[in-house]
């Protein structure tokens, strides 16, 4: 067989492997959303089968992901039982969210909260409250008023009544699913399926736009984050920061390629709704780009006019003369104070209340106040720092380094702007750092080898916190915890500012020759 024909041979043969792991990270996505609306289990595996079948026979549909399939055969290996791995777990939590009684296919079974544990509560509660004139930040409309314990929440069926706490476009998207008419159930499944396929296709664009090796390895490093704890639990709990942080990536990759609309939408609603994507905006800013800053800005306010209609003025006024203060003041999350919440806190206030709780003196509430303003005004100069090293960074790296740098600095910069906020549980805390350590590991090299040990290190302390919450936490749980923490701190602050490594003569030369003699460049 001569080399043309096994280049074609190997490619047919990769479409099948991609087709079956896409199949099998996005199905289980995929049949929750089919049953959300009415169709039984049997008939979406159905569906989902015959759509992977469809895109593995026709070529084009995954034609662009092929490249991404990891070159080596270890390596091809490791990938295959990752992606199963992510596959199975998937699986098995598209079980809970279909069924909420089967408890024992959520990701933590011994954990009641996480059990009973749905965000999707407060953003559907809210929009039906918000239909009623109600002041949705009031905390006394989540709770039972027949408990005789006064933070005993309501129920939906077995998930516990979360309280609302974003800003009011944020209730845009709610309003969507009960215009549709469908209950809390039908909305928690869709929202599901919306934020695991989303992760999953936001991993593979990105990829797919920074190109070259670092692209083919960031895209196959993708299935990895879909396989770790901290992303399951947060699509299982459904909270919109993975949505944030995708959002946030799909608007930066569509200013890259000059479509402001799509980007300022994106970029707006995820700003509006978690305030911390809005550091992207001092970057664009920071690089001289002041159109796709107009556009956000544009966007921004016409969704702002569309709640305004949709919502009515009474949860902007309620937002800005209710729960402002209480932000301020920090009664809206008067759990960071418990000593037991301390270890899951990954915030900057987080760091305050855990050293609080080591005995660290001079850590009090007002001091944790100061500190948390000193760290967003931080945050600004060293986001446009980030700027002037990507302008460097453009003059001296290869085009797919220079994307995998912009990616890289993206990232780092929406992990260190969320964690301003008072409370950042630990669940989604991580979600953006993870990311951004597949996106070092594409460098190859000593980013590569030290990939696996940082994920294993900081995966084994998150699952050491996430397994127990005894009150007071013991000692050893805080260090943990607080070395986690400072290490991911570290880890943003360094991919920002890291020196460049300029393209030598030789990679040059190589990689001259590697376009020369691929495959791809014979068969053309």
């Amino acid at each position: 067989m001569d080399e043309t024909s096994k280049a074609v041979g190997t490619a047919a043969w990769a479409r099948v492997v991609v087709g079956c792991v896409g199949g099998g990270l996005a199905g289980p996505a995929l049949v929750v959303a089919l049953f959300a609306f009415g169709l039984p289990v049997w008939a979406a595996l159905l569906v989902v089968a015959a759509a992977v079948g469809a895109c593995v026979w026709y070529r084009p549909a995954l034609t662009r992901f092929v490249p991404l399939l990891p070159r080596s055969r270890p390596w091809l290996v490791a990938w295959l039982i990752v992606s199963a791995i992510a596959g199975v777990q998937n699986a098995r939590l598209a079980v809970f969210m279909i069924d909420p009684s089967r408890a024992d296919a959520s990701v933590f079974p011994d954990r009641e909260f996480f059990r009973q544990h749905s965000c999707a509560t407060a953003y559907t509660e809210a929009s039906r409250l918000a239909a009623t004139g109600a002041n949705v930040y009031d905390p006394a409309l989540y709770r039972d008023a027949h408990s005789k314990t006064p933070r005993h929440m309501r129920s939906i069926g077995p998930f516990e009544v979360d309280q609302f706490e974003y800003p009011p476009p944020f209730l845009l998207l709610p309003r969507v699913g009960s215009a549709l008419g469908l209950d809390f159930f039908a909305q928690r499944r869709i929202w599901f399926a919306v934020q695991s396929l989303t992760w999953l296709l936001a991993g593979l664009a990105l990829a797919r736009w920074i190109g070259g090796r670092p692209g083919l390895l960031a895209g196959a490093l993708v299935p990895v984050t879909m396989a770790l704890p901290p992303t399951l639990l947060t699509l299982q709990i459904g909270n919109f920061q993975i949505s944030a942080l995708v959002l946030s990536v799909l608007a930066m990759l569509a200013f890259a390629r000059a479509r402001h609309a799509p980007g300022a939408l994106a970029l707006g609603f995820a700003a509006l709704s978690k305030v911390f994507p809005g550091v992207l905006g001092l970057l664009l800013l920071g690089a001289g780009r002041r159109r796709p800053v107009a556009w956000t800005l544009g966007a921004s306010l016409a969704l702002v006019a569309l709640a305004l209609w949709s919502l009515g003025a009474g949860p902007f006024v309620d937002f800005v003369s209710y729960q402002l203060p209480r932000l301020a003041s920090g009664d809206a999350f008067p759990w960071t104070e418990i000593p037991a919440v301390a270890s899951i806190n990954g915030s900057v206030y987080g760091l305050l209340t855990k050293l609080r709780a080591l005995g660290v003196p001079g850590t009090d509430k007002a001091t944790g106040a100061i500190v948390c303003h000193l760290y967003a005004a931080a945050v600004v100069p060293l986001a446009c720092f980030a700027a002037w090293r990507l302008r460097r960074a453009e003059t001296i790296l290869r085009p797919a380094d220079y994307r995998l740098r912009q990616a890289q600095t993206w990232l780092a910069l929406l992990s260190l702007a969320a964690a301003r906020s008072p409370f950042l549980p630990d669940v989604y805390a991580t979600l953006g750092s993870l990311w951004l350590l597949t996106l070092l590991a594409a460098e190859g090299g000593t980013a590569a080898r030290l990939f696996g040990l940082a994920l294993a290190g900081g995966a084994g302390c998150w699952l050491l916190d996430a397994l127990a919450l005894p009150s007071p936490p013991p000692v050893a749980l805080l260090l943990a915890t607080l070395a986690v923490q400072l290490v991911m701190l570290a880890l943003n602050v360094w991919a920002i500012a890291r020196p460049l490594q300029p393209q030598t003569l030789a990679e040059l030369v190589a990689d001259a020759t590697r376009a020369e003699t691929s495959p791809r460049a014979r068969l053309a």
